[in-house]
């Protein structure tokens, strides 16, 4: 961990030995270009929250040993999918989008479209987003998801229709997440549930 960081008020943790880093909000945006001095294969767990988004492009440098990422995607630039699609090795990822942009966000059909070939992912979490069926339909190509996970409102029961031609898919949670107030009207969520039989929908 960058001395540089804590003197900063940059709020970085992990360090020489870690296996998992977490890059907060600090008072500053922290600069993730300290990761390529870090061996390829060091980090198994990152979660990347106010980064510098010019400095993202560092966290390729992890992709040999990287398995679960969380990022605030709609904060970063738009290189930032590719570079989660270069992380060939990553079996759990969460994205996050931020409900109170109104342009410029991330989280959206393009960055659907892009993840989608990640070869080893098993869990998948989608919070907020603006990605429409058509970015969801993109999701069937990964034949290893096991676990999709998706809380944004605005959710209908047809935009699942892709989940059916996903082999390895048998959970689908976050559509009941709270209730009457959550993403999806109960009825809605039992409608999936009727179109998916196969998968555990909750």
């Amino acid at each position: 961990m960058p001395d540089s960081a804590l003197r900063n008020n940059r709020s970085i943790w992990g360090g020489p030995g870690d296996l998992s880093y977490s890059v907060a909000r600090g008072e500053e945006a922290v600069d993730l270009g300290f990761i390529r001095g870090l061996p390829a294969d060091s980090v198994l767990d990152l979660s990347v929250g106010r980064v510098d988004p010019d400095s993202f492009a560092a966290v390729a440098h992890l992709a040999p040993g990287l398995r679960r990422l969380g990022v605030y995607l709609d904060n970063l630039g738009d290189d930032a999918p590719s570079v989660i699609a270069s992380l060939t090795a990553l079996e759990s990822l969460a994205l996050y989008g931020d409900s109170a942009m109104d342009e410029g966000r991330r989280l959206d059909d393009h960055a659907l479209s892009v993840i989608a070939d990640l070869p080893a992912l098993e869990y998948l979490a989608l919070m907020d987003g603006s990605y429409t069926e058509h970015g969801l339909r993109q999701l069937a190509r990964l034949r290893k998801l096991g676990h999709l996970h998706i809380e944004r409102e605005g959710l209908t029961a047809p935009m699942f229709r892709f989940a059916a031609a996903m082999p390895a898919l048998t959970r689908l949670t976050g559509l009941d997440e709270f209730g009457d107030d959550g993403p999806m009207p109960p009825a809605e969520v039992d409608q999936v549930r009727a179109m998916l039989p196969r998968i555990s929908v909750g």
